[in-house]
Order: structure tokens, then sequence, then C-alpha cells
């Protein structure tokens, strides 16, 4: 294992037994930026078979920006970056 992944045996535990569990499983990753998350996350799962969806929000961005960015990175993992009709900033009340 990469050396810039010394120190995180917690975090690299929660990855394998998700990666080993015999359900479908989500794993959201937050916290302060620059502390290797993404490196961290690509890292452990590359060369595994499981579909990698990444999620950046938009700095300032207004709910309508946030949707575009969240439908077409959904459509780029999900769907080939075919262009899907997702909910407009209105349906959350």
């Amino acid at each position: 294992m990469n050396s810039l992944l010394t120190g995180r045996q917690k975090e690299l535990g929660i990855l394998k037994d998700t990666l080993m569990s015999n359900q479908a499983e989500f794993i959201a990753v937050y916290g302060r930026r620059r502390v290797d998350k993404t490196y961290l996350i690509k890292q452990f799962f590359e060369g595994q078979d499981v579909i990698f969806y990444e999620q950046t929000g938009l700095h300032a961005g207004s709910l309508k920006e946030q949707l575009a960015i969240f439908s077409q990175s959904l459509s780029n993992a999900f769907y080939q970056g075919a262009k899907r009709q997702f909910p407009q900033a209105g349906w959350m009340r």
C-alpha cells in the first residue's frame, strides 16, 4: 500500500468492510480541504470491480447550479454522459 496511506488504518478498514459487504453500499466522504480524501478513495479502489462516483460541490453555487453539476456527474457515472432529466431546484420543500 502507498506510503501516503500510512496512518489511515481506520479509514482503510471502513473501506475494506464496505468493499467486502454482500449488499449495495454508499460512502460519503467529507472533511477539511487538502487532506487527501479523494486520493485515499481512488488509491483504495483502484483496480477493484466497483462503480466509482465522485461528486464535488460548487463553492457558493446556487441550488440550480449544484443540481446541474450533480445531474451531469450522475449521467457521466451511470449513463455514459447521456443527457438525463432530473428534478429542478423547486422540487425540494
